[in-house]
């Protein structure tokens, strides 16, 4: 894959990005609509997560891991050691996810128990019900994870960026065309996370893969990935653990707090998955092919168009929520029973989590470095530490800033963490330029700061003019961008020259 095509890739995976994560709020409103917010939800939100939960840290590590040993088969195995092997750790993983699932099914009375502590005896008779009903979730998770990575390891991605869309039209065929009940709903779960693996088999049998019921536990690649998949996994775990912590202190706050702060996670969450995550995601099989190729000036090359993307990003995206949060929120939820109090509170952690967006943009991009490298260690102690710092931070500003605090502490967090994550990868690789990500830094953060200037002029001025406050919004933000677009090539940012002229095919590098 040229530089070119890693550019459109990125830009195909947002923009499905993007259509997956509108549906995806449609159906959460619609499942509202048909549901309520009750007994039977609750339960139901209950056993997805428990189901959920079982898989996703051992998923997330499987993802991660297998795409770096794929790349190294075949470099030193050919096509064919790549398709032995991958048959071999699908039967293992596989094996292990029907183990879980019966593993879930005997204790979902306990795991409700342990996760819900405050569920009534109907709440929690249902949530176990459901749970049992939903694990073959986990089943179709491990699949999915495990195709994901094999057709990336050969950048194949359109499946991937179109599974979020089709996983969300599973559940609208079902809300608007069948007779609904709670149970309905936890099977359509099952069929929705089982269609993202679906929709990859296509791909994955033209490249040429067969299945085959074989098992050889003493494969050393198998050790090997189980060597990077652990880490993986305890730092997936390790993240949960930091969630519980700080939901478990914003519920000392007044009622309302923690929907604010998941409003507000979600938003800033959706800017790194909808840019940041289709562009690491590419660019990760590349890593770990010029790893594998010992070309080092090809991983400094891709590191460079990658931080440069991110400061692109995440640096105006900051600015623009710092200087429109209340706006932003006030737009997006404030209506029927979302008032103007709620607006404040979502505002605030929206406010202080936007200053951890370029730190949680580059600790995204490091850590796809470092387990293209083989080395997923660092990533995971690097983990423990921003979850201790974090909590350390939690109890020190939430005392003085409450809810504000805690979204801060994971902003202030992050960013140190991400600071040691990148002097550690100077160690491994000397050539990065510390100087030119400075300069470059600067010249994003000067044209951003020029646009919020901007905007806060643009902004008040629309308020004394007689539009509605989406107009008024949405004029802020066309003319933010076009203001941003035109400082960025008059201060010669390196990351929009060389982007547009490989668009316009005259790489220039």
């Amino acid at each position: 894959m040229d530089k070119k095509n890693i550019a459109r890739a990125s830009i195909m995976i947002a923009m499905f990005g993007i259509l997956s994560k509108a549906m995806g709020a449609l159906r959460v409103m619609v499942i509202g609509w048909k549901f309520g917010q009750g007994l039977e939800t609750d339960a139901y939100n209950a056993a997805f997560q428990v189901t959920a939960m079982s898989m996703s840290i051992i998923g997330t590590a499987i993802l991660t891991a297998l795409v770096p040993v794929l790349a190294q088969i075949k470099e030193r195995h050919g096509i064919r050691g790549k398709f032995k092997f991958f048959n071999n750790i699908s039967n293992i993983v596989i094996v292990l996810a029907i183990i879980i699932s019966v593993l879930v099914y005997i204790f979902a009375p306990v795991l409700i128990k342990i996760m819900f502590t405050s569920f009534d005896e109907e709440k929690f008779n249902l949530a176990v019900k459901l749970t049992r009903i939903g694990v073959p979730i986990i089943i179709s998770l491990a699949l999915m994870n495990l195709i994901t990575a094999y057709l990336h390891s050969f950048n194949i991605y359109g499946p991937y960026a179109f599974m979020g869309i089709l996983y969300n039209l599973t559940f609208f065929v079902y809300l608007f065309f069948m007779p609904l009940s709670i149970e309905g709903l936890i099977i359509t779960t099952i069929f929705a996370n089982l269609s993202q693996f679906l929709i990859q088999v296509p791909a994955m049998f033209k490249t040429g893969y067969r299945w085959r019921p074989l098992i050889q536990m003493k494969d050393p690649y198998v050790f090997r990935t189980l060597e990077l998949i652990i880490p993986v996994a305890i730092g997936s775990a390790v993240q949960q653990i930091n969630i519980i912590v700080d939901r478990n202190l914003a519920s000392g706050l007044p009622d309302g707090v923690i929907t604010g702060m998941d409003n507000a996670t979600k938003v800033n969450d959706a800017i790194l998955a909808i840019f940041i995550a289709g562009f690491t995601t590419v660019m990760f099989p590349l890593l770990s092919e010029a790893f594998e190729r010992n070309d080092h000036k090809k991983i400094v090359d891709l590191i460079d168009d990658a931080i440069g993307a991110v400061f692109l990003i995440t640096i105006p995206a900051t600015i623009g929520i710092m200087t429109m949060s209340t706006d932003l929120i006030q737009l997006m939820f404030e209506r029927n029973m979302f008032t103007h109090e709620d607006t404040i509170v979502t505002a605030g952690a929206f406010f202080f989590y936007s200053l951890g967006l370029t730190g949680s943009g580059l600790r995204m991009l490091f850590s796809k470095v470092f387990y293209s490298l083989h080395d997923t260690k660092t990533p995971m102690i690097n983990g423990f530490f921003a979850v201790a710092l974090n909590i350390i931070l939690n109890i020190i500003l939430v005392r003085f800033m409450q809810h504000r605090g805690l979204a801060l502490a994971t902003s202030i967090s992050v960013t140190i963490a991400t600071f040691m994550l990148i002097i550690r990868l100077k160690r491994k690789l000397p050539d990065m330029n510390f100087t030119n990500y400075f300069k470059e830094f600067l010249k994003v953060f000067i044209s951003a700061a020029t646009m919020g200037i901007a905007v806060i002029i643009i902004n008040k001025t629309l308020k004394t003019l007689a539009i509605s406050d989406a107009i008024r919004i949405l004029t802020v933000i066309l003319s933010a961008a076009i203001i941003y677009f035109i400082m960025v090539i008059l201060t010669r940012v390196r990351a929009v020259n060389v982007y547009l002229n490989r668009f316009l095919k005259r790489d220039k590098r």
